[in-house]
C-alpha cells in the first residue's frame, strides 16, 4: 500500500502509512518510486522518517537519486542532494554508474556542481560526466561543464577514447568546437588504435547520420560550416 500511495503521490495516505507501529518504510523502497514520479512532497516526508535508507539500490540497481537524475525531476534531485547522509557516488549495476553518470540536463549537472561532486569520477568503462554529454551530443551540458575550473578536458575512457574523440566519432559539431576551445584540450591524443579526433572524422565513411538521444547538429550537415582541419591538428 505505501509503495502503490509513494508512487502516485498521495501525500495524505503515505503520511497515514508511514505512521503505522512496525511500518519498515524500506520495503520495495517507496523513497526510490516517488523520487522516479518526481513527487517531491512524498519524497521530503519519506526523508523526515527516521531509518528511511536514502542511498538504497532498487531490484534495477539504481538509488532514488539515480531515478530523480533520469527521469529529470530537478525539485527532487535538490532534495535528495540536501538531506544527511546522501551518497552522490553510489555506484549501481549498470557500468557502475553514479547518479552523477546519468545527469543530461543543465539544471541538474548545476546542482551536482552547487553540492561541490567530482564532476571526473569515473564509471567501470572509464566515462565522466564530459565524456557522457560528448557521446550524446547535448553541448548545453558540455559547455556548462567546461565552464568549471575543475573539468578534466581529457579524459580518457579503457579505449583511451576523450570527449572530443567520442564528439568526432558521432559527429557532433557543436560540442567538437566547444572541445576544442576549452584550455587544455588535447587534439592529438589517440585511442588504443592510434586514431586521433581528426583521424575519426577522416575515415568516417559512414554518411548517415547517427542520431543521439539530444539534437546537436552534426559535421556532415551541408547547413553547417567545416571544421578547419588545422584546429583539430
Amino acid at each position: 500500500a505505501l509503495i502503490l500511495a509513494a508512487t502516485c503521490g498521495h501525500i495524505g495516505i503515505v503520511k497515514f502509512l508511514i505512521a503505522a507501529p512496525g511500518i519498515d518504510i524500506n520495503v520495495g523502497s517507496p523513497l526510490s518510486w516517488a523520487a522516479h514520479m518526481g513527487h517531491d512532497a512524498v519524497v521530503a516526508l519519506l526523508l523526515d522518517k527516521d531509518g528511511i535508507d536514502v542511498n538504497a539500490l532498487n531490484t534495477d540497481g539504481k538509488t532514488p537519486l539515480m531515478l530523480a537524475v533520469i527521469s529529470k525531476h530537478p525539485a527532487v534531485v535538490k532534495c535528495l542532494i540536501d538531506v544527511d547522509g546522501i551518497d552522490l557516488y553510489v555506484e549501481g549495476t549498470l557500468h557502475r554508474n553514479t547518479a552523477l553518470h546519468y545527469a543530461s540536463s543543465v539544471e541538474i549537472i548545476q546542482l551536482f556542481i552547487d553540492a561541490g561532486a567530482d564532476l571526473n569520477i569515473q564509471n567501470r568503462t572509464g566515462e565522466t560526466m564530459l565524456a557522457d554529454a560528448a557521446q550524446t551530443g547535448n553541448d548545453a551540458s558540455v559547455a556548462l561543464l567546461l565552464s568549471e575550473d575543475s573539468i578534466d578536458v581529457n579524459p580518457t575512457d579503457n579505449d583511451d577514447m576523450t570527449p572530443l574523440m567520442w564528439a568526432a566519432e558521432y559527429g557532433y559539431v557543436a560540442v567538437v568546437e566547444l572541445l576544442i576551445a576549452a584550455n587544455g584540450i588535447d587534439v592529438n591524443a589517440t585511442d588504443t588504435e592510434g586514431k586521433t579526433a581528426l583521424m575519426t572524422l577522416l575515415l568516417d565513411k559512414d554518411p548517415t547520420p547517427r542520431q543521439g538521444p539530444y539534437s546537436s547538429t552534426r559535421i556532415a550537415s551541408t547547413s553547417m560550416r567545416p571544421i578547419p582541419k588545422a584546429r583539430l591538428l
